[in-house]
């Protein structure tokens, strides 16, 4: 099916990584959205497959490297003006 005249591109962020100071994630100390898993790939040195077990296992498989991090694919996308990032003190 072709575009709409007058249609613009438009990115969402479709993902979230969210990093925390303890084990059991209760702390959290940084979120970051993210439009695909490259940029995460790119941004923390992590491949594919990697991510892929973060997003979809559960708490019994852990990474040794990435045990504080969590990836969740968002349901309904957040539209992309500018870079969405926050950091807790």
């Amino acid at each position: 099916m072709p575009r709409n005249i007058g249609s613009k591109n438009s990115s969402y962020y479709n993902y979230v990584l969210r990093k925390y100071n303890n084990e059991t994630k209760t702390c959290l100390e940084e979120e970051k959205y993210f439009k695909t898993q490259r940029e995460i790939q790119t941004m923390y040195k992590i491949s594919r497959c990697s991510i892929y077990v973060l997003m979809n296992s559960n708490d019994s498989v852990k990474s040794k490297k990435f045990k504080n991090y969590e990836i969740t694919k968002l349901e309904n996308p957040i539209q992309a003006y500018e870079r969405i990032e926050r950091i807790i003190n």
